[in-house]
């Protein structure tokens, strides 16, 4: 177990990559304001603005991409990690019923 999962459970690659999809999206958006749309839209100056806007979106695009492929992870979707309801790491034996349904055979 490594520290990310301590601190965000067993899906933290899906909590970090939406945490960051959405603070770019967030750095994009107030990047492409035009200066008439009020003071968050002086947050950046206008040489750093098409840039931030760039960056800032592209990396957005690649989180979310990221995030996507994570939530398809066996590992995050039941597959050969448990997890409680509160998305914390299950200790061995805690969870009969998936134990049970992970050891009966197919139909």
């Amino acid at each position: 177990m490594n520290i990310f999962e301590r601190l965000l459970g067993a899906n933290w690659k899906t909590t970090l990559s939406m945490w960051g999809a959405t603070l770019m999206g967030a750095l994009t958006f107030i990047a492409s304001l035009s200066y008439d749309q009020g003071p968050l839209s002086m947050v950046f100056s206008p040489e750093y603005k098409p840039i931030i806007t760039k960056v800032a979106g592209i990396a957005a695009i690649i989180l979310f991409f990221y995030n996507g492929v994570q939530q398809k992870s066996k590992n995050v979707t039941g597959g050969n990690v448990q997890q409680t309801e509160d998305g914390s790491l299950a200790k061995p034996g805690t969870q009969t019923l998936v134990d049970l349904t992970r050891q009966s055979p197919p139909k």
